[in-house]
């Protein structure tokens, strides 16, 4: 990671942006007339020899259990990593209040390492910074003559708060938006960004601190589950059977 001296906020969230964007991923699925339709986010981890797409358990529970209809009759989850590659498993879930998901994927892609990666305890009034997909066409470029899609990342810079081993919070308000003292436009309904990831900085780089699983719009609030609840996962997967 290269080293910024800057006073500017938001030069800096941009540059904290771009070192974690690589290792975060969309996930999509067919809509009722099978064209993409993004609907979460996740982060690209491995530990020892298995890498793995992370993401909010509820994202990927219903096209296990088989008892959805709308989405049985959507098309398989799919993402990029950067080519396309359907999300076929194995999966392991931790059910609330944990809400994570591993999903296995084909080794040799750039992942974030566990434990080395991770941010494993945070503090109230910490800066983090989310990186996601929002779940809505204004953030995706289509192509259909060319047959791709160019999604646009959402991130924002914000502070910890409600910090404790399992989880944690962070304000964020639309009302609130602000850029290099300027008011920013909302950005919409933030569907898409459960499976996001949350970075903090440790040793001058970002490491993942957690991962979306809620968004409560009447408390501007979003909540993360821990990367610490993540690391147990991580190691109770790779356990061997």
């Amino acid at each position: 990671m290269d080293e910024l001296i800057s006073s500017d906020v938001g030069e800096i969230a941009d540059f904290w942006a771009k070192a974690v964007l690589p290792y975060v991923k969309p996930i999509l699925e067919a809509n009722e007339r099978l064209e993409p339709s993004p609907v979460a986010s996740s982060v690209a981890v491995a530990f020892r020899a298995k890498q793995s797409l992370l993401t909010a358990g509820h994202v990927m529970a219903p096209h296990l259990e088989g008892t959805d209809l709308e989405r049985q009759a959507k098309g398989a989850p799919y993402s990029f990593l950067p080519e396309q590659i359907q999300l076929v498993g194995p999966v392991d879930i931790a059910a609330d209040p944990v809400d994570l998901a591993l999903i296995t994927i084909p080794a040799t892609r750039p992942s974030l390492r566990a434990p080395q990666h991770l941010a494993l305890e945070v503090r109230d009034g910490e800066p983090c910074l989310f990186v996601g997909y929002q779940a809505r066409e204004k953030s995706w470029t289509m192509d259909s003559s060319k047959h791709t899609l160019r999604p646009r990342p959402l991130s924002y810079l914000g502070k910890v708060c409600n910090a404790s081993p399992a989880r944690f919070s962070i304000k964020f308000s639309q009302k609130q938006l602000y850029r290099n003292g300027a008011k920013q436009n909302t950005v919409g309904k933030l569907n898409g960004i459960s499976g996001a990831g949350v970075f903090v900085l440790r040793n001058d780089a970002p490491r993942l601190a957690g991962i979306i699983i809620e968004y409560h719009a009447h408390h501007s609030e979003i909540v993360a589950t821990s990367s610490l609840a993540a690391w147990e996962m991580l190691k109770q997967c790779s356990l061997p059977l």
